[in-house]
């Protein structure tokens, strides 16, 4: 008899946290896996299972691989239909964010779409694509406990092989006079990755070996930090690269100039931090 007890005991236990599990508000990245290809762009839905709750507002932050993928657009869905208060993908820290919610008193129930967003496969790999915060709020503005969140990974099926992209160019100061043994830094602002190029003592040529896809693609900011041996003088210049550069394999004779420090001018900040940038 006792065993018997214990027995319901434990099947009325189990039962209850599945009604409870299957009463649960999701969200969800939608679909769960992609294959994709390098160069491919494709859309993610956002999804909302309200699973009889009434909704009236959602937020949420989802990371990727910026390395793996470029975020390009994001765009309300037609699940909510209301006001849009964050909607903003920043590609150098790999993040995306968005936030919508109803005016008034009124939620919705059932299934649908928040929002879509459209990536840019970048090189080969993998990319979780992870809620960091999700918040779903009920028409008196409270938050809705134990929101279940569903990820989405993204594979990069038969990548395309990384091709040399070569950079190279003379350093001179403003009087066109060589600046031998140059301190050329590179940074590609999309990612935030930094390389040294090499010089040598006794000329003004730089040069450095980058592989397309991988380090760089077409439509990326590559910025040269640029110094004499001495200090004295220095650069900042920003270039983007375009397809045909990629097409060539690199970006030949990029000849930069040096200029006193108080004539310097100030590095454009061309990090991407909301939708209109990618």
């Amino acid at each position: 008899m006792k065993k018997l007890v214990i027995s319901v005991l434990v099947i009325l236990t189990i039962t209850t946290l599945c009604v409870a599990s299957a009463q649960a508000a999701q969200v969800s990245v939608e679909p769960a896996y992609i294959s994709v290809s390098q160069g491919d762009t494709f859309t993610v839905n956002i999804t909302v299972n309200s699973s009889g709750a009434e909704i009236s507002g959602a937020d949420y932050i989802l990371s990727f691989n910026n390395i793996v993928l470029r975020a390009l657009s994001q765009n309300q869905g037609p699940f909510l239909g209301g006001n849009i208060v964050a909607n903003e993908f920043n590609n150098l820290n790999g993040i995306v964010d968005y936030g919508e919610y109803r005016i008034g008193n009124s939620g919705v129930t059932g299934n649908g779409t928040l929002a879509t967003i459209d990536f840019e496969v970048r090189c080969s790999g993998v990319s979780e694509l992870c809620f960091e915060d999700v918040i779903l709020s009920d028409p008196d503005g409270l938050e809705i406990q134990d929101v279940i969140i569903n990820n989405s990974t993204v594979a990069v099926a038969q990548p395309k092989p990384s091709t040399p992209f070569l950079i190279h160019g003379y350093i001179s100061y403003q009087n066109d006079s060589e600046c031998n043994n140059p301190t050329v830094n590179l940074t590609n602002l999309n990612i935030s990755k930094e390389w040294a190029a090499e010089s040598i003592v006794s000329s003004n040529y730089y040069q450095i070996m980058l592989a397309s896809g991988a380090d760089v693609i077409a439509g990326e900011t590559l910025q040269f930090n640029v110094t004499s041996p001495d200090g004295s003088q220095s650069v900042v210049e920003d270039h983007v690269v375009t397809q045909d550069e990629i097409n060539d394999g690199g970006l030949f004779n990029n000849n930069i100039t040096l200029v006193a420090l108080n004539d310097a001018p100030i590095a454009n900040d061309d990090t991407d931090t909301t939708s209109e940038n990618t």
